[in-house]
């Protein structure tokens, strides 16, 4: 998440949300204490500018982990709550 914020690729971003990329990288800083969507923000070393592309799509991947995590512990509470047959 880290590489595809400073390149700017809002594409590769939704490559690695749409294959399993974790949503606590999403939130994990690096050595400069910077997250991907702090870079993409435009939060980095150099003459960089904001990449609105890929901070919505980094958004959207972190959206769509917390919902995902939150429809599983749904699902587990509702197994754990039914009578066993």
């Amino acid at each position: 998440m880290h590489g595809a914020a400073y390149k700017n690729l809002p594409g590769a971003v939704d490559f690695l949300a749409s294959h399993g990329a974790k949503v606590d990288v999403c939130n994990q800083k690096n050595k400069h204490g910077w997250t991907p969507l702090t870079i993409a923000e435009g939060y980095r070393f150099g003459n960089f500018k904001p990449s609105p592309e890929t901070a919505a799509a980094i958004s959207r991947a972190m959206l769509r982990g917390c919902d995902t995590a939150r429809a599983a512990a749904a699902r587990r509470r509702l197994l754990r709550a039914r009578p066993s047959r």
